[in-house]
């Protein structure tokens, strides 16, 4: 069974150590480089965030986490990662995703980050979200990997 839920400041130590995707823990590489280590990024995000929700299992713990980090007044930037785990759950998670968006909508006139260019299973599941991928604008950050901002306007 799923539980969808705030984080709760006793689950930094299970974020630490959460084993996250391949595809997550490459471009956390590739965005920070390697002075931080992901559970470092990670736990540094959900401080600067406004709102850090978590997907719980019954026997295997966190499997996603993901937050909203304001910027400016308005701005938000989205973020997310997760564990394989999560590829069992995803319609669970794909109903869930899309309450919790349609809520952040109304919060934020744009929400926004970057996205690997070569993360193309999680570039489909933006833009089947409603997130628009700009793949005319590539970004790098620590490595050459070029990333793609992706973007959603409030309601």
């Amino acid at each position: 069974m799923l539980v969808y839920r705030d984080l709760r400041e006793t689950d930094l130590g299970e974020l630490r150590k959460m084993k996250l995707r391949r595809a997550d823990l490459l471009e956390v590489f590739d965005m920070f480089g390697v002075e931080k280590s992901p559970g470092e990024v990670l736990i540094e995000a959900v401080l600067l965030s406004s709102c850090v929700k978590v997907i719980e299992e019954d026997e295997f713990g966190i499997i996603c986490v993901w937050g909203v980090q304001p910027y400016g007044p308005e701005y938000g930037i989205i973020w997310a990662v997760g564990t394989t785990r999560m590829y069992r759950n995803q319609l669970a998670l794909i109903k869930f995703a899309k309450r919790q968006l349609k809520a952040l909508r109304k919060q934020y006139t744009r929400l926004f980050n970057y996205i690997s260019t070569r993360n193309t299973r999680t570039i489909q599941w933006l833009e089947w979200m409603g997130f628009h991928v700009h793949r005319d604008v590539k970004m790098t950050f620590e490595t050459t990997q070029p990333f793609y901002l992706f973007t959603i306007e409030g309601e």
